[in-house]
């Protein structure tokens, strides 16, 4: 979703763009308005996890079109870029979008990955927690290192409902709360502990309701959890929704109980939309969500606390009022998608233009 929000900026700072994508999956139905190659990787390697048949790909299109910037999305299209870029005069930013993830423990994987990061000629961490992690854990040196914050185009969150219509196409009351979640079906976001906070808070809250948008590998797991819950007939799982504008503009709280994070985009986008937020102050959580100001925060973990604040919030109209009006006040001041766009112009500009090798300050040019 970034991707598409950040191609689309771009496009209009006139900037030239492809799109190549790893694989097609049936929950993707992004436009990106730019031609678009679809790599089909399959197989995938021990510890680094790629499909050469993929990197040959790759490389042709590098060969064909010759980019000044391949912009690498997540740990697996770095993996893909860095061979790709070989004997070409692409430099390779990679966006690192969030902390570690367990399965990342590993040894060997996690030196394959650290080795990539240093061969990209520019990192850029969306959160200053991330930052911290890329250079401790993974020997970045810092001067290769920049914060650019996630970033929304708040014109893809327009309602096309009222709050009423919304809730109704939902089978939700007019007069029921409506807590939202957005987010993949994942281990990382914890979809099953996000049912346990608001199963208890659904017990303590007769007008409440929960609502999840998002799809993912434990999308069974989770229904069936679902489905045991004493409160499931006040439960929306809703699988992947365009309608992400119509759902905030329901919701009278946005939860978040992940386990690990980078920079939430669903926070973002509730703040564009005025919603509050109650999560765990994981990762980069805190950088955008200011305690009592912008939010509630919780402990890492403290389901109970992490419920405290949901029901703080569905208690008390004014605060959910007040704190929405400064969340969406900070999106307007420092997260849109145009803003963090101008950033990333300065990045690539200054990387384009860098004498090879590379000067060890090029992170910090583009930083001041």
């Amino acid at each position: 979703m970034f991707a598409s929000d950040l191609i689309h900026a771009l496009t209009n700072e006139g900037v030239e763009q492809r799109v190549c994508v790893l694989r097609s999956m049936e929950s993707d139905s992004f436009e990106y308005g730019v031609p678009t190659d679809l790599l089909e990787c399959a197989s995938r390697w021990p510890v680094i996890g790629v499909d050469g048949l993929g990197i040959r790909r790759l490389r042709a299109v590098v060969k064909e079109w010759k980019p000044d910037i391949i912009q690498a999305h997540g740990g697996e299209t770095l993996s893909y870029s860095i061979p790709a870029a070989l004997r070409s005069d692409a430099r390779v930013v990679y966006r690192r979008i969030g902390s570690t993830p367990n399965w990342m423990a590993g040894r060997l994987k996690k030196a394959a990955l650290g080795s990539l990061m240093r061969r990209a000629d520019l990192v850029i961490a969306v959160a200053d927690f991330v930052r911290r992690e890329v250079e401790v854990d993974f020997r970045v040196l810092p001067s290769k290192i920049v914060v650019i914050p996630n970033g929304i185009d708040v014109r893809r969150l327009h309602a096309s409902n009222t709050p009423a219509a919304a809730k109704a196409k939902l089978g939700i009351p007019e007069e029921g709360q409506v807590v939202l979640s957005l987010g993949a079906l994942t281990l990382e976001k914890d979809p099953l502990a996000q049912v346990e906070i608001m199963t208890r808070v659904l017990e303590q809250e007769d007008t409440c309701y929960f609502a999840m948008a998002g799809d993912g590998p434990l999308r069974s797991e989770l229904e069936a959890a679902v489905s045991r819950t004493p409160c499931a007939d006040r439960i929306r799982v809703l699988g992947v929704r365009r309608d992400v504008g119509d759902l905030l503009c329901a919701a009278d709280v946005l939860l978040l109980a992940s386990r690990t994070e980078g920079m939430p985009a669903a926070i973002l986008e509730a703040g564009a939309s005025g919603v509050p937020v109650a999560a765990y102050a994981i990762a980069g959580v805190p950088e955008i969500v200011e305690d009592g100001v912008t939010g509630l925060l919780a402990a890492p973990g403290d389901v109970d606390r992490l419920r405290r604040r949901v029901v703080e919030l569905l208690q008390d109209a004014d605060l959910r009022a007040e704190l929405g009006s400064a969340g969406r006040a900070q999106l307007a001041s420092r997260f849109t998608i145009d803003a963090i766009a101008h950033s990333y112009m300065k990045a690539y500009r200054t990387l384009a233009t860098a004498a090879a090798p590379l000067e060890s300050k090029v992170g910090d040019e583009i930083a001041s």
